[in-house]
């Protein structure tokens, strides 16, 4: 077996795989403080001055493309197969990071000047590129904790990170210093963690240092080309209707749409995690077929077992949750939260096929379907935003994902890699009706039809004989694993 192999293996053992999703998930876990603190921001700043701030982060996003670099998929991607390619490649890359950053700054600081927009406006964009920068300094080493299989080191420094985040800028908010004060709550915070994140990795790993060995820089620039041209389409289709609503239609509309919007990307957990771990993974086994086949298996398994019943439950209790998140001034956010939940699977089909095709050396295939996704978005919101506003927005997007996942999924299909999701959803869509039916007959809290609907459609999937013997034997080893590690 070739050194690859084993690697492969080993991050596929059950034990070892779902350790370290225990430490992803408390990484991606953490959102839930990001999604608090949207929450707190809608909340405090309204509608129309949430929206500005919606619209100012928007902005910066689409951007961040240029700032992000493509660096850290060449990083891990490397690594993954070499690890002895991991001080010299981040000492590089680090520098083209730092580098790639001052670009985006500049180039965000010069557009926003050709648009009209209000002086407050533009000087929470430009605090705002600043944290973005700081965000992708630390994905980095995110990105390199993960490859050294340091799943637990990134999940302390994520959650300090975010703890961080909801502490001073509900202070600020509460305080009343309104947009530009929580942008620089998030300047200041994300200074702060990044400096938290390399000394961090110093002691987990190996102290990070700059380096200029411009040898490599033309690879490594040649290899990162096609992840900024797939992060720059990515941004435009997360974000592009952000700005199109906000020059289309008014910036409550935008506070209307990025409230319902908030709520999907709270699910956005789901995919991170399985993503997170499976990177590496898919990269290790980029010679393995059948290897990636089993991972591929592994991820729709977990995304249709999330997705099912988030789409059944959250369309019937869009209302009660829309009201009980945000207040009763969000109330026409409801309805495009439910076309948003529509398409919450391919959400997560969106994520996992862009992993694996980058993972196995298709990022350019990836190019090509994100980028007719994002024609098909904008042309969607030309022609829904002027009619119905900020619920053609929300259809644009859910069409627009729909699109890639099904082309990612057929392309991945005829590379031999065939997955039954028929057979994966079956169970999943029975469990998730049953309890889509109970949550709608019955007249119980929001806060307690959730977690009791969450207990009850877990309990239906043990009694459907869902789980497979590896999941159900390996939880308390993993748990003892997590807590020894955690207590180191």
């Amino acid at each position: 077996m070739t050194r690859d192999s084993q690697a492969t293996e080993q991050s596929m053992a059950p034990r070892s795989f779902a350790t370290n999703a225990v430490f992803s998930a408390v990484s991606e876990i953490s959102l839930v403080l990001l999604f608090l603190l949207v929450v707190v921001a809608a909340r405090l700043l309204g509608d129309v001055q949430f929206g500005v701030f919606a619209f100012a982060m928007a902005f910066v996003n689409i951007f961040g493309a240029v700032m992000e670099g493509g660096l850290s998929f060449v990083y891990s991607r490397a690594v993954a197969r070499d690890p002895s390619l991991s001080e010299k490649y981040l000492g590089n890359i680090l520098t083209l990071q730092l580098l790639s950053c001052f670009v985006g700054i500049v180039i965000t600081v010069f557009v926003i000047n050709l648009v009209s927009v209000e002086p407050e406006t533009k000087l929470a964009v430009y605090l705002l590129a600043g944290a973005e920068a700081l965000r992708f300094i630390k994905q980095l080493f995110r990105f390199v904790l993960r490859t050294a299989n340091r799943f637990d080191v990134e999940a302390v420094t994520v959650t300090i990170e975010r703890v961080m985040l909801l502490a001073v800028g509900a202070a600020v908010l509460y305080a009343g210093y309104g947009v530009v004060g929580f942008a620089w709550a998030f300047l200041i915070v994300r200074a702060v963690d990044v400096l938290i994140v390399v000394v961090a990795s110093a002691r987990a790993l190996f102290p990070p240092r700059l380096r200029f060995d411009f040898s490599f820089w033309p690879m490594f620039l040649r290899e990162a080309a096609p992840f900024v041209v797939i992060a720059a389409i990515v941004m435009l289709l997360f974000r592009v209707d952000n700005v199109m609503l906000a020059l289309m239609t008014t910036n409550a509309e935008v506070g209307w749409y990025n409230a319902a919007y908030s709520l999907l990307e709270g699910l956005y957990i789901v995919p991170k995690i399985i993503t997170n771990l499976l990177y590496p993974a898919f990269a290790r086994a980029h010679r393995e077929p059948a290897a990636i086949t089993r991972l591929l298996d592994h991820a729709v398994r977990y995304a249709l077992l999330v997705a099912i019943p988030v789409i059944i439950v959250g369309v019937i209790l869009a209302e009660d949750i829309t009201l009980f998140v945000y207040g009763e001034q969000y109330t026409r956010s409801v309805i495009a939260l439910q076309v948003l939940l529509l398409g919450t699977f391919f959400l997560f089909m969106h994520e996992i096929g862009f992993v694996l095709l980058g993972a196995i050396d298709r990022q350019r295939v990836a190019v090509t379907l994100f980028a007719v996704a994002l024609i098909v978005k904008i042309a969607i919101n030309l022609l829904l935003i002027p009619q119905i506003g900020y619920i053609g927005a929300a259809v644009g997007t859910v069409l627009a994902e729909g699109l890639f996942a099904v082309a990612a999924m057929v392309y991945v299909a005829r590379l031999g890699h065939r997955v039954p999701f028929l057979h994966l959803a079956a169970k999943p869509t029975l469990a998730g009706g049953i309890v889509g039916v109970c949550a709608h007959l019955v007249s119980l809290p929001v806060l307690l039809v959730l977690p009791l609907g969450a207990a009850a459609y877990l309990a239906l999937l043990t009694v459907l004989r869902y789980w497979r013997p590896d999941e159900s034997s390996t939880f308390s080893v993993v748990w003892g694993r997590v807590r020894a590690r955690l207590l180191l």
